[in-house]
């Protein structure tokens, strides 16, 4: 499981209040060729969460949402806000 932190979740709420919709916070693993992975995070409607590819946790009241496959490489994560969301394991 990913674990985010209380400061992260304050600065992805600061940035969701904008919008009208209900938002999700969706984290993500691509193949990065030869560097290794490409890590995403992104903000998108609630309606994108796709149940049978997707799990979600709600943490400091932010739906976190990863795809099944990449849980298996994220699992253990802490996202934390330092001038900036980051990654860490």
């Amino acid at each position: 499981m990913i674990k985010l932190t209380e400061k992260a979740a304050k600065e992805v709420k600061e940035f969701m209040t904008d919008s009208k919709e209900k938002l999700n916070l969706r984290i993500g693993v691509s193949g990065g060729g030869c560097s290794g992975f490409n890590y995403s995070l992104s903000v998108e409607p609630a309606s994108d969460f796709d149940e049978s590819n997707d799990s979600q946790t709600i943490q400091h009241g932010i739906v976190v949402v990863v795809d099944k496959k990449s849980a298996l490489f994220l699992d253990g994560t802490t996202l934390d806000y330092h001038d900036g969301l980051e990654f860490s394991t």
